[in-house]
């Protein structure tokens, strides 16, 4: 199947839309631009969230929501980027005492090893709580998941 270019419909309809959206009353579209940005927000989905608020905000820079919400998700990614360092901290300690411990299998050590790298993952998953599309958090958890089943199993 292939585009017939000599069929204008769908170039029409882009144009159409197009000048609707572009025709579109300032404050429509603002209240649109909020609305869609708030139920990112509401589903954690920050940076996307925070396009639609710059949407917004380019129409009224005064609006005091999107101001809001702009402190509010500048805050929420200060406490995941905190938890995500704590948790690599604490990762770091027990990532050199791992390595020891897959080469010189001790029961005892094994199980501090899993036992530490528990704490580290209830550190990510504080910061998933706060932002649970946060891509950097998602990956620090796969891997301290695999490191646990790798000294369990």
């Amino acid at each position: 199947m292939y585009w017939e270019m000599s069929n204008t419909l769908a170039a029409n309809r882009i144009s159409a839309v197009e000048s609707e959206l572009n025709s579109e009353n300032p404050n429509d579209k603002l209240n649109r631009y909020i609305e869609i940005a708030d139920k990112y927000f509401a589903g954690q989905k920050y940076s996307v969230a925070r396009d639609y608020y710059i949407k917004a905000n380019n129409i009224d820079s005064n609006d005091p929501h999107v101001r809001s919400r702009f402190d509010e998700i500048d805050n929420i990614s200060e406490r995941v980027a905190a938890l995500l360092q704590q948790g690599d901290e604490i990762c770091q300690r027990v990532n050199e005492r791992y390595e020891e411990c897959i080469k010189h299998p001790d029961p005892v050590e094994l199980a501090n090893c899993a036992r530490d790298y528990e704490e580290v993952l209830k550190t990510y998953k504080r910061a998933l709580e706060l932002s649970n599309s946060d891509n950097d958090a998602l990956k620090k958890v796969a891997n301290i998941e695999r490191r646990i089943r790798n000294i369990n199993n």
